[in-house]
């Protein structure tokens, strides 16, 4: 099995089993479905954005902690454009809340967002949020 196989379903599970997060419904990035438009609720999309593995020979310059390969899960929040942007934020700080564990087991390297804007293709406010994680011992999966 790859480390990408599975992901993006793994992170939606992970989220929507989380307590304070039943009023957000997760997907995948490209479900294959249209959503009812305008946003009548709290939607956030899981997609990879990108994986970057460092070659064998630059691994061994890396920190102790540090992985010679990384993956970058996208998570787009979208929300009414009537919250003026504080529904977003309000998601935002949630997940972050319970993205705690990851973070205890030093998978998560960064968690970023990019700005917040109106998206005419969803009627509604998008705010991206990045999160890096460490893939130790990335290509040691069996199928």
């Amino acid at each position: 099995m790859t480390p990408t196989k599975g992901i993006i379903e793994y992170f939606c599970e992970y989220y929507e089993g989380k307590e304070g997060l039943d009023d957000i419904t997760f997907i995948p990035e490209f479900p294959g479905k249209r959503h009812d438009l305008p946003l009548r609720g709290k939607i956030v999309s899981i997609g990879i954005d990108r994986v970057r593995v460092m070659p064998a020979e630059n691994a061994i310059k890396i920190a102790n902690n540090a992985s010679p390969a990384t993956m970058r899960i996208k998570m787009c929040i979208c929300a009414p454009s009537t919250t003026n942007g504080k529904d977003c934020y309000n998601v935002l700080d949630r997940i972050i809340e319970n993205s705690r564990s990851l973070v205890a087991l030093n998978s998560v390297a960064c968690i970023e967002t990019g700005e917040l804007k109106y998206s005419n293709s969803i009627t509604g406010l998008l705010l991206p949020l990045y999160i890096t994680l460490n893939i130790k011992n990335m290509f040691d999966y069996t199928e």
